[in-house]
């Protein structure tokens, strides 16, 4: 068990990786896409049935936050009765006020809605999503009397689907040779569905501190990813299919916040050894994730996560309180405009060095020494 746990800074390093009122704009942003497409009647009469996915709708999103992915599926298609452009075309028509407005791009297999502080989501969406999620009527006010302030450079991803028993099938995407994507028409088998529902009980145990540890644990880890290996492929959902089977296996435990990061990151680092001869699969089809990196791929990212192994067993099993928390603060990387995102406690320095009893403890959660600034 790690010497210092640290569970109230890991608590605030979530916080700090959290969308906060973004979340909402975005849940709103999606409600005004769903009312573009359940207003086109050829989508109503192939029985339109979209609903939200990623890493939005499996509570996975961290700033500065991205696409919202919406699942458009069609109740009344299989893969039998329409082809991936047909279904591709649909949402396409449905779509076009947004393309009026030059906010729709078509891209190899979704359609994405942009918004942007120049096109900001209406208020009437945000007091729709309100109603949806229950948010009180003070929370709705607050939302739109700052909505302003919070629009922020993000888009909604509309993804056709259609049945393929059990699952889905949604449009593939052909690569040509020069590494140009577009639409095919062939269908590629997923369940995000199921995804969703199986995160939320993967969450259930272990628990930290009453509180389920699969998805802070799988946050914190894209966060780590996203500073270390910013734009590196393969994706975060790579690593998140890794972290579920690590965690399924019970490879991945620890009492504290502290112990089970450090357990993640070692099985991370284990597993990429072992990724091209035992592929990392989808916990819901039992199929390899693909595009399967190579193995330069893995090699590269493996050193990366072997040396915050390194780090992280250090800031585990030191006793230099101060020296432990710096060694996470550089694991945890930074957001948010370069700020920290894991806080120091009371009494330590930016550099690491504890100070005395007197020190401020500032509203970022750390401490600094005034006459140098931050750290």
């Amino acid at each position: 068990m790690a010497v210092y746990s640290f569970n109230t800074e890991f608590g605030k390093a979530q916080n700090n990786i959290n969308l906060g009122d973004r979340t909402k704009i975005a849940i709103a942003a999606h409600i005004e896409v769903r009312t573009v497409l359940a207003a086109n009647p050829a989508l109503r009469e192939a029985g339109l049935a979209d609903v939200l996915v990623g890493s939005y709708a499996r509570s996975l999103s961290i700033w500065p936050g991205k696409d919202v992915d919406v699942f458009g599926r069609l109740a009344e298609h299989t893969v039998d009765t329409i082809t991936p452009s047909g279904a591709y075309e649909l949402f396409a028509a449905a779509l076009a006020p947004f393309d009026d407005q030059g906010r729709l791009t078509r891209q190899p297999r979704s359609l994405k809605v942009s918004f942007s502080p120049e096109h900001p989501v209406p208020e009437r969406s945000i007091r729709a999503a309100g109603e949806a999620q229950g948010w009180s009527m003070a929370e709705i006010r607050d939302l739109v009397a700052k909505a302003t302030s919070l629009d922020f450079e993000f888009s909604v991803d509309v993804v056709p689907g259609v049945g393929w028993e059990p699952h889905y099938g949604i449009p593939e995407v052909d690569i040509a040779a020069d590494g140009t994507r577009s639409l095919s028409q062939a269908w590629k088998r997923t369940n995000p569905v199921a995804l969703n529902d199986e995160t939320v009980e993967r969450n259930r145990k272990p628990t930290i501190s009453g509180q389920g540890a699969f998805v802070p644990t799988v946050k914190a880890l894209k966060q780590i990813k996203t500073h270390h290996l910013t734009d590196v492929k393969p994706s975060f959902l790579f690593y998140e299919f890794m972290l579920h089977e690590g965690f399924t296996d019970s490879h991945i435990e620890g009492e504290t916040w502290a112990d089970i990061t450090a357990s993640a990151l070692s099985y991370v680092a284990t597993r990429l050894g072992t990724a091209l001869t035992n592929p990392v699969c989808d916990p819901i089809l039992g199929e390899p994730y693909a595009p399967a990196p190579d193995l330069a791929t893995l090699d590269a990212s493996r050193m990366l996560w072997s040396d915050l192994v390194a780090k992280a067993t250090f800031a585990v099993n030191t006793r230099d309180r101060c020296q432990a928390a710096i060694t996470w603060r550089q694991i945890l990387g930074t957001n948010r405009g370069d700020r920290e995102v894991f806080p120091l406690p009371d009494g330590c320095r930016g550099s690491g060095v504890a100070q005395g009893a007197a020190a401020t403890n500032l509203s970022s959660g750390g401490t600094e020494e005034r006459s140098f600034g931050r750290r």
